[in-house]
């Protein structure tokens, strides 16, 4: 083989070298590439993921809080309901002192122990009748009572609070829900 020949082969033999080393540089720089776009895929969907993760948490905390305002919304809404209706009853116990009142007023009194009340208080419109039912007690008409009697023994020391208004107020825990069930056309509470 001649020095020619020599060159010849090893600038072949070069050359190969050479396309083999891009060949492999290439399928290498190939693989690094889809390595590359697999890690960026995985770090897409892993980004999603938690993402959609923090949307739903997100989603569930404000569902959450609507939920919460919206119960505060109506027990503020049926707090004032109930604070109109009980104002709208104690308005209406004027009502009560119509055509039947005085058989009322002496059930009101017949319902009371006997103590021999010293101090009675009534509606001064209740002034007779209380006068002819305790004939021996301290009548005092009082105008913030609508009807029945407020008494107090001679000690003092037993009070009875027989009054419309009382009895309305001992009531309306019970009454309340039926009048917002009827207010609301609800059948339940």
């Amino acid at each position: 083989m001649g020095y020619k020949e020599l060159i010849r082969a090893l600038h072949d033999e070069g050359e190969e070298k050479i396309r083999a080393i891009r060949e492999e540089t290439e399928e290498e720089a190939g693989k690094i590439r889809e390595d590359a776009v697999r890690k960026m895929r995985e770090m897409r969907e892993a980004y999603e993921r938690t993402l959609a993760g923090m949307l739903n948490e997100q989603t569930k905390d404000i569902l959450l809080d609507a939920e919460r305002d919206a119960r505060t919304a109506l027990l503020a809404s049926e707090k004032a309901l109930s604070e109109r209706l009980y104002t709208l009853s104690v308005q209406t116990l004027p009502t009560l002192r119509g055509g039947t009142y005085a058989g009322t007023f002496d059930a009101l009194a017949r319902e009371l122990p006997d103590r021999g009340w010293q101090r009675i208080r009534v509606a001064p419109e209740d002034r007779e009748a209380a006068q002819m039912r305790f004939p021996e007690g301290e009548i005092v008409p009082d105008p913030s009572i609508t009807g029945g009697l407020d008494v107090t023994d001679r000690d003092g020391k037993v009070r009875v609070i027989n009054t419309l208004d009382m009895r309305l107020a001992r009531a309306w825990e019970e009454t309340l829900p039926e009048l917002i069930r009827e207010v609301y056309g609800r059948s339940e509470l």
